[in-house]
């Protein structure tokens, strides 16, 4: 009896370190009972006819503030659309039709960024095209949108549990965005600076410009596309300065001491990441005037190319 008794704490333990809850129903409505367990990062669907075996999992690293989840091919056939709702539920947070201007700033950058081989101010110019939004700023709470085609093409390989992807497939893109707040209320927003034409704030995250009635995000930290923490409970903002039209962003990379920059025109967006040797003893605090020309030289070239 006793040695039961140890067998039965094992796997209650067991169950609770994994956080794993089962249900079932008959969720197909195929009139046999089906089995869903709910565990960290992941759902299971057993179906209660075939005993097929149906996953979700959104499994990935504490440092990512948006994170991809595949749809199985077997999960995109029609006699397994009600095991999918059902797991979409259990697994992801609501869905919007459409990414907020925080998310596109993010999804635009991964398809419009260079790395710049012999250039002497930039590694990196981003492009992200997030227009002045004409509403006043609010929190964003976690969702999720539905990507397919080039966009889900272009995102796998920025995450290394993704698996080959065709032009058929497609997924959930889901957004973490609580991370960029320490709280719920709104004094999560940390003002910075002020001129006659701007007022700089920055999330945990994230830096915003506003104007007037509108405001722009000018800048996230996204492991994948610009670095940032391994854990997002540690700030990567670490301070923004305002100089006219244009922010320099200290972005900070714990638990690693080393520090970037990133030099945003506030009206364009265009976004560049300083060489390591200009950050150096801040040495480009002495030639900014230069930075912000240089920067605007890949503004140009991007709409002579677009002509």
């Amino acid at each position: 009896m006793y040695r039961i008794f140890l067998i039965l704490l094992s796997f209650s333990a067991y169950g609770q370190l994994n956080n794993e809850k089962i249900s079932t129903d008959d969720f197909n409505r195929d009139g046999i009972i089906d089995t869903l367990k709910k565990g960290r990062g992941y759902v299971q669907v057993v179906n209660g006819k075939t005993k097929e075996k149906h996953e979700l999992s959104d499994y990935g690293c504490f440092c990512d503030i948006k994170q991809l989840v595949h749809i199985p091919s077997e999960l995109s056939k029609t006699e397994n659309k009600l095991f999918l709702e059902v797991m979409k539920k259990k697994l992801l947070p609501k869905k919007r039709n459409n990414p907020d201007a925080s998310l596109a700033w993010m999804i635009n950058g991964a398809f419009s960024n260079s790395k710049l081989k012999n250039n002497s101010v930039f590694n990196t110019i981003y492009d992200p095209q997030v227009p002045w939004n004409t509403t006043k700023y609010k929190n964003i709470d976690n969702y999720y949108i539905e990507v397919k085609g080039d966009t889900l093409k272009k995102l796998a390989p920025f995450y290394s549990n993704s698996e080959q992807v065709d032009g058929n497939a497609k997924g959930f893109l889901v957004y973490y965005a609580h991370n960029h707040y320490r709280n719920t209320s709104g004094d999560s927003i940390t003002f910075i600076d002020k001129n006659e034409l701007y007022t700089i704030s920055h999330t945990s995250h994230g830096v915003i410009a506003e104007k007037d009635d509108s405001y722009k995000w000018l800048f996230i930290s996204d492991y994948a596309l610009t670095g940032g923490p391994e854990k997002l409970r540690w700030e990567s903002i670490k301070n923004v300065t305002l100089f006219g039209s244009y922010i320099v962003v200290e972005q900070s990379l714990p638990p690693d001491t080393l520090k970037q920059f990133f030099v945003i025109n506030i009206e364009t967006g265009i976004c560049g990441l300083l060489k390591e040797d200009l950050v150096e003893n801040k040495k480009y605090a002495h030639m900014l005037e230069d930075i912000f020309e240089e920067l605007e030289k890949h503004y140009i070239k991007k709409e002579n190319k677009s002509h």
